[in-house]
């Protein structure tokens, strides 16, 4: 069995689980600079597939997928999603709009062309030649972690996460963003249609911003049961006597209580 075959057979049991905490990731990933990919970046909205871009210069962008190798695109994506980890199936797609080219290479294969049917002003069947990653852009492989744009003519801002990471500089990021907003009096706009997630204390530091009230997105209380043999041991009386502060880690959200 290969590695690529034992992935089949084991991704979609996990995604049964329905966690996007507990994923596998397809084993192709180091390999991908030796294999032949398919040559679009796509946007995806509900089940149906359209091309962003083409890196093969055989499909203009924005005209939409019906049929790859004869197989009708909404049973391509299916058959891509039961490779995907996610809670929701909104985001299983927005995990399979960055790296379609990858899912269809677990299940299709690396054929040297791909025979596709595609609508713009007409309908037309073209052969689709295959591309090494070197011939594409590849930023969906390695996305930083958030970006910010401002859009001077609608007044608004963006801000674009793909990872929940380094709090940080994503502070010090968030602290110009809002003094913009505010002395431009503009709009935020928020996309996390690639965020593969991470640290939740960032989404409290946007939190933070934006409501005056004291929110959280996640947290959690940990209780600590102490055994009859401890209470004999002569720490113990230490355990009892502690501060508060000796008792809690930094986490401000977690805090031990004795009983």
């Amino acid at each position: 069995m290969t590695s690529i075959e034992f992935y089949r057979a084991i991704a979609p049991i996990i995604v049964e689980l329905k966690d996007g905490h507990t994923f596998m990731f397809p084993p192709i990933l180091e390999h991908l600079e030796k294999i032949k990919l398919f040559p679009l970046d796509v946007v995806i909205i509900e089940d149906k597939v359209f091309a962003k871009h083409d890196y093969s210069s055989t499909v203009q962008g924005g005209s939409e997928l019906l049929f790859i190798n004869d197989i009708p695109i909404k049973t391509v994506v299916n058959q891509l999603l039961k490779y995907i980890s996610s809670e929701t199936r909104e985001h299983a797609i927005a995990q399979l709009q960055r790296f379609f080219p990858v899912y269809l290479l677990v299940e299709f294969g690396s054929p040297d062309e791909f025979s596709a049917k595609v609508k713009n002003s007409e309908i037309k069947i073209v052969e689709i030649p295959s591309v090494c990653l070197e011939s594409m852009d590849g930023s969906w492989l390695a996305l930083p972690p958030y970006s910010y744009q401002y859009l001077e003519e609608h007044k608004v801002g963006i801000l674009t996460l793909s990872s929940m990471e380094n709090p940080k500089e994503f502070g010090e990021l968030l602290k110009g963003i809002f003094s913009q907003l505010k002395e431009k009096d503009a709009d935020l706009i928020i996309d996390l249609r690639d965020c593969m997630g991470g640290n939740s204390v960032l989404g409290d530091m946007v939190i933070s911003y934006i409501s005056d009230k004291d929110l959280h997105v996640s947290g959690r209380k940990s209780y600590q049961k102490v055994s009859e043999q401890l209470k004999k041991q002569r720490d113990y009386e230490w355990l009892q006597n502690a501060k508060i502060g000796d008792m809690m880690e930094k986490n401000a959200r977690r805090i031990y209580y004795l009983h």
